[in-house]
């Protein structure tokens, strides 16, 4: 099966299969390539994949780490990455951040790196969400064991509004299989903010403006985006 046919096809089917009844979607943002994600997590390279020793190491203690469930993605291939010869790279989408190698980001976003799907904000949840291969469908024990239960972290979220580019991926038949990769819960988000970010060299550009979500761990995410005090206000409601 080809990877256009395992993407979300819209934000609509979002709404339709995933959201609880009454739940708006306040902020979402697609996440369609792994390759747009840049891993800044003592302990892993750019690409999110543990370095020998130290991160290896922490993810066999804390296998998924029991606080969090958070995304899909990686980065940009070893003939891209600084110092290698390459031309300059093009700005990440995301950024995961942590100071640990055991840290909330990390153990959440682990798992799924590959994958592709949305980031949704809502008053009671930021999560991750994918589409599950229907029955039939060849997909492998770990992915079916991550996609089939969902880590909760809590209970509520922040707030976002509906902020996507929705390209056109035709909808598979019949309804799509919707779920969660991962969650965390208002009370795990310590802080949102609009701000700028400064990228390793090697970037075309190195201060980017971004949306910054900060877990209570100290780890998180960082959304590259020109419009952070738009994406911000939807992810709080006031839009």
């Amino acid at each position: 099966m080809s990877d256009k046919k395992q993407r979300i096809s819209s934000l609509i089917a979002v709404r339709e299969h995933w959201c609880r009844p009454d739940e708006p979607i306040l902020l979402s943002l697609r996440q369609n390539l792994p390759s747009s994600t840049l891993y800044q997590v003592k302990g892993f390279d750019s690409k999110g994949k543990p370095l020998p020793g130290l991160g290896r190491r922490a993810l066999r203690a804390t296998g998924y780490a029991a606080a969090a469930t958070v995304l899909v993605v990686t980065t940009p291939s070893a003939a891209s990455e600084p110092g290698n010869g390459a031309m300059s790279r093009s700005i990440p989408d995301l950024l995961v951040f942590g100071d640990k190698p055991d840290c909330a980001a990390i153990s959440a976003i682990g798992p799924v790196r590959e994958e592709a799907g949305f980031w949704v904000f809502t008053p009671s949840r930021l999560a991750f969400v994918v589409r599950q291969e229907e029955p039939g469908e060849t997909q492998s024990d770990e992915r079916r064991s991550l996609l089939g239960k969902v880590r909760n972290i809590g209970a509520e979220l922040l707030d976002a509004v509906t902020w996507t580019d929705d390209s056109e991926i035709p909808p598979p038949p019949g309804p799509e299989r919707i779920v969660s990769a991962f969650e965390f819960a208002p009370q795990h988000v310590s802080n949102m903010e609009a701000t700028k970010h400064r990228l390793p060299r090697g970037f075309s550009s190195r201060d980017v403006h971004c949306l910054r979500v900060t877990l209570f761990d100290g780890s998180g995410f960082v959304f590259t985006t020109g419009w952070p005090d738009r994406a911000l206000a939807m992810a709080l409601g006031q839009q």
